[in-house]
């Protein structure tokens, strides 16, 4: 868990900074996923990184998503952070992934469990943790990807919708409307709106993966997200928590 916390405090110190910090050891990486090459890199701390990363982007469409000066900033706090063009993007090979149906998040899974791989391969990470960082779809996508390798041993999901695609957008298409939107001034709102989310067939529900993992996941979630359905996905964190009937 202190792990999870040090990444954490990390990830607030460069939101609140809003700058980019300067670069420090990278090094250039290319891996294979799903008959196609990918393109990233690795940063580095001065010392024997504390554990490694692998950095699951959102859905942007976007050469900038590579998310470098938050990969250095996680450097600088002595982690190895592996941050790569996702698929059809920048440097990367394949079709860029634009659907959000589970056939899309399982091949993007697919692409950062490989990236897990070669981060695990390195020779300079050998001994210490491994585990993902998740950024909004990041979210749905890492814990599929956290099935596919067996020695992750952590996951940190920033802003990480634990509900049904459906149920994301059917929020964020009214939390958009809102001005300066807060979840606590909108919680009667947003629940009552809750109540009419559809449902779609084939659709992509995380407690399913969740339970079938055994690592230690930290969340973070802000107030004024609008676009994840924040009071809903921690209520369905504490479903799996604590059951209905458990003691």
């Amino acid at each position: 868990m202190k792990l999870l916390v040090v990444v954490s405090v990390a990830l607030l110190t460069w939101i609140g900074s809003g700058k980019a910090v300067a670069a420090g050891a990278i090094e250039d990486v290319v891996f294979s996923s799903s008959g196609i090459t990918l393109s990233g890199n690795i940063h580095f701390p001065e010392s024997r990184p504390k554990a490694g990363l692998v950095v699951i982007h959102g859905s942007a469409r976007k050469d900038s998503v590579r998310m470098s000066a938050l990969a250095q900033l996680l450097a600088d706090a002595g982690f190895a952070v592996l941050t790569y063009d996702k698929r059809g993007i920048g440097k990367s090979g394949g079709t860029f992934q634009d659907s959000d149906d589970m056939r899309a998040f399982t091949l993007l899974a697919e692409d950062a469990a490989a990236a897990f791989r070669k981060l695990q391969a390195h020779p300079r990470l050998q001994g210490i943790p491994l585990g993902f960082l998740g950024i909004s779809q990041g979210g749905w996508v890492g814990p599929i990807a956290a099935t596919r390798v067996e020695s992750a041993a952590f996951m940190l999901l920033w802003s990480g919708p634990v509900c049904t695609v459906a149920e994301e957008m059917h929020f964020s298409a009214f939390a958009a409307e809102l001005p300066d939107f807060s979840m606590k001034a909108e919680s009667a709102r947003v629940r009552k709106r809750m109540e009419s989310a559809p449902r779609r067939a084939g659709d992509w529900d995380p407690p399913e993966t969740l339970s079938r993992l055994s690592l230690p996941i930290l969340w973070i979630f802000g107030e004024r997200d609008n676009s994840i359905p924040v009071e809903l996905s921690v209520a369905r964190l504490e479903q799996m928590i604590s059951p209905p009937g458990r003691v």
